[in-house]
């Protein structure tokens, strides 16, 4: 689990001066948290803050109010207590526990005066039957700075008191239950400055590791076992006063190895163009000793979720994640997304985080794998990503700075399916690479069969990728007939009407007709038209009206009652099957159009018109998986097959007045064809014959087209459509050659010149 906490030691003057301007405007944030500092001493960093008026004691709030009866009755869920009212007025950070099935919410704000600011830490917990985090009612008034255990059960936390001026010697940490309300107390005698968020809970809850900063500046980390509340053993660091040092304790999940890690952030700061570098300590646990140093470019973030490898994450260049194996120092081979910031969850799952959306890997046999990747809608802003064990749900979103969103994103972590064919994928590379062509084959359309909807076979890349490690073009296209027809295979359902509604109270309005030979469109619903029942059944809302779409078979009529400019008519609507996840069609509408240009390249312009053809029979038997739009999208690929056939055919003109007429090959932006043949110019040279005209069908520039390296095709064998294997048809053979005798050879005469006629 990353840390959204660190500790910071510093005494250089100006970087003092940066923090002091900084938590005037947000007290609790500082390049990660500064909230982690615990100092009292004036010269520290959060001892510049602004005055504000002492905490009252720790105490547990309850509410006695009908709000609080209302929430007792039907717990607030996060997004519903952050309404903009409270985000515009506070910020929000987060600590959550391992599993993630709990989280620590800190509301700061200011109070009466913009010198008074009053924080409220509040406890949330997963509801598995809502399916997000709700309030337990639990809350803490105060400046904290706390940790939570695994499974969410302890809370461990400390005061900060930013007006006092004294050296607190002796300071406590708190262990809260946050299942029975109990609570101990860890004696910590001559330390001025505790980092709780710093720290870390053993998986079992057995160990708590945490470190201290002494009255000398020596640093601590001090493991304590959390029933006792005594201290087991501790590890002193060496902190360098003169510049700016993180300091994180890590327990790794399975409790056998404790690790520290020191960043040197100071000319990080001053130097934009500079990578942070980490140096990390592994010990043995409970004996502490010193197993192995590692020095790293990147922020140390933390164990794989087996505990067997340490991730250091590059923050300032596009560089993958260092994941390095904790005893041996064996690095692992790393996907090249796989980029800061970077998750762990389960027993063997990352997930890269992007603005706006999740890639989840999976570690199996010393390798980083992709299983799946979901994007949201643009303009999502997702900041932190969390686990949820009991779920098997990432979540992510969690901008809950001032006037952020209270949005939260979710993608289930991939089924076994996945895992099972992102596994036998992997195996089949391998297989490949070390020369057993035929086995790795057999092992990728394994996990062809186990998904064939599975994130890596995607795009054209992964397939390109295995020509690069030794697949023929014959090999790899029948690697693409048989994820095509796997994908045919797939489970089909109801399909879509072939329109866009509006939601009205009790009604649907229709705003677009998407699919013009679709359901809607053929049984004469209109723009405007306002469904009111379905086979004489009202309904209140969205999902009451699919129910009764989905209570008949795929095929089934139903009578739609319908108000037209106040009149009521009655529309009988045949609905048709279609596969019940659209991205199956367009998969098998690319695999299609891959199959047809390395046909093309192969000596066979037939087998890639025979392709086309194929591809445009899809929207006669599926015109309601995709939208009319996205229909046209894809049979650009078609109408590049066709042309690129005409222009080897010496039909150069013609070929490109073919994609003139039906409009280029973009589709309202859509450059799906167009990549292909911007990507790979060998495939596709007949169609740079004119690289001006090219460059005008494709929406680009001239010198944005790459030039072929060859204009000549490679006769080879190659499977027709049915999977049979052709071979080239074999050029006429070469008559002999014979030396003419001197007497046969005939003597040259200069020959005249014809005239030049007007």
């Amino acid at each position: 689990m990353n840390k959204l906490s660190s500790t910071i030691v510093c005494r250089r003057k100006e970087y003092q001066k940066m923090i002091t301007s900084l938590s005037r405007i947000l007290v609790i944030v500082l390049f990660i948290g500064v909230t982690a500092c615990q100092t009292t001493n004036p010269g520290d960093i959060v001892g510049k803050q602004p005055a504000q008026t002492p905490p009252p004691a720790a105490q547990q709030t309850q509410t006695q109010n009908t709000q609080a009866q209302k929430e007792a009755e039907q717990p607030l869920l996060f997004q519903e207590y952050c309404t903009p009212e409270r985000l515009a007025e506070t910020v929000v950070v987060f600590d959550f526990s391992g599993n993630g099935s709990a989280f620590v919410s800190k509301h700061s704000g200011f109070g009466d005066t913009k010198d008074e600011i009053s924080h409220k830490n509040i406890l949330w917990r997963y509801d598995q039957s809502r399916g997000g985090f709700v309030k337990t009612g639990l809350e803490l008034e105060g400046n904290l700075s706390s940790k939570l255990s695994w499974n969410g059960d302890i809370w461990a936390y400390t005061y900060y008191d930013p007006k006092s001026s004294t050296v607190v010697t002796n300071r406590k940490i708190k262990l809260l239950s946050t299942v029975d309300g109990t609570q101990r107390e860890i004696e910590v005698p001559r330390v001025r400055s505790i980092n709780v968020p710093g720290g870390d809970f053993s998986r079992d809850g057995r160990y708590f590791a945490v470190f201290l900063h002494d009255l000398t500046s020596r640093g601590i980390v001090a493991v304590f076992d959390v029933a006792t509340t005594e201290k087991i053993g501790e590890v002193s660091l060496t902190v360098r006063p003169e510049i700016a040092q993180i300091v994180d304790v890590f327990l790794d999940p399975l409790g056998r190895y404790l690790a520290v890690s020191k960043e040197d952030i100071g000319e990080w700061l001053d130097n934009p163009e500079r990578e942070v570098s980490s140096r990390v300590s592994v010990f043995s646990l409970p004996g502490l000793t010193r197993l192995r140093v590692h020095e790293q470019p990147g922020k140390f973030s933390g164990f794989s979720p087996d505990g067997n490898y340490l991730l250091f994450a590059p923050l300032r260049t596009a560089a993958p994640v260092n994941v390095i194996h904790v005893t041996s120092g064996k690095r692992l081979s790393v996907p090249e997304n796989l980029q800061h910031p970077v998750y762990s969850g389960g027993m063997d799952r990352l997930v890269k985080l992007w603005n706006s959306g999740f890639d989840e890997y999976l570690m199996h046999d010393d390798k980083i794998i992709l299983l799946q990747t979901k994007r949201f809608r643009e303009g999502s802003d997702l900041r932190q990503a969390v686990y949820v064990e009991s779920a098997n749900t990432w979540f992510g979103g969690f901008d809950f700075g001032r006037g952020g969103s209270s949005e939260l994103y979710s993608m289930k972590s991939a089924p076994d399916e996945v895992v099972q064919a992102a596994k036998a994928v992997a195996e089949g590379e391998g297989l490949i690479v070390v020369g057993f062509k035929s086995n790795g084959i057999g092992k990728i359309k394994e996990g062809i069969a186990a998904s064939p909807l599975y994130s890596r076979l995607r795009t054209f890349p992964f397939f390109d990728e295995l020509a690069e490690k030794g697949l023929s073009k014959a090999e790899l296209a029948d690697l693409l007939l048989f994820h095509h027809q796997k994908l045919m295979e797939v489970e089909k359902s109801q399909g879509s009407l072939g329109v866009r509604f509006k939601d009205l109270p009790g009604a649907r309005l229709v705003e677009a007709i998407t699919n013009a030979d679709g359901p809607a469109a053929s049984a004469g619903l209109r723009v405007g038209d306002v469904v009111e029942a379905v086979d004489g059944i009202n309904f209140a809302d969205r999902q009451e009206y699919l129910r009764i779409l989905n209570s008949k078979p795929a095929g089934s009529s139903f009578e739609f009652r319908v108000n037209r400019n106040g009149q009521t008519q009655h529309l009988t609507v045949s609905t048709v099957t279609c596969f019940a996840d659209r991205l199956v069609i367009d998969r098998a509408g690319r695999r299609l159009f891959e199959y047809g240009f390395l046909a093309f390249s192969s000596g066979y312009p037939d087998l890639a018109l025979n392709a086309a053809s194929r591809l445009r029979s899809l929207r006669t038997e599926y015109p309601v998986c995709l939208t009319d739009n996205s229909w046209e999208m894809l049979l650009k690929s078609a109408l590049a097959l066709e042309a690129m056939v005409m222009a080897y055919r010496g039909e150069v003109d013609r070929a490109y007045e073919y994609l003139l007429e039906q409009g280029g090959l973009v589709h309202q932006g859509n450059t799906f064809a167009a990549l292909y043949i911007l990507n790979y110019p060998d495939y596709w040279f007949p169609l740079y014959a004119d690289p001006r005209r090219l460059s005008f069908l494709l929406d680009k520039k001239p010198d944005e087209l790459a030039r072929p390296s060859t204009n000549r095709i490679a006769p080879q064998p190659y499977p027709d459509l049915s999977g049979r294997l052709v071979e080239p048809v074999a050029a006429p053979p070469q008559l002999p050659s014979r030396e003419v005798a001197p007497s046969e050879q005939v003597e040259e005469t200069a020959q005249p010149r014809g005239r030049v006629l007007d």
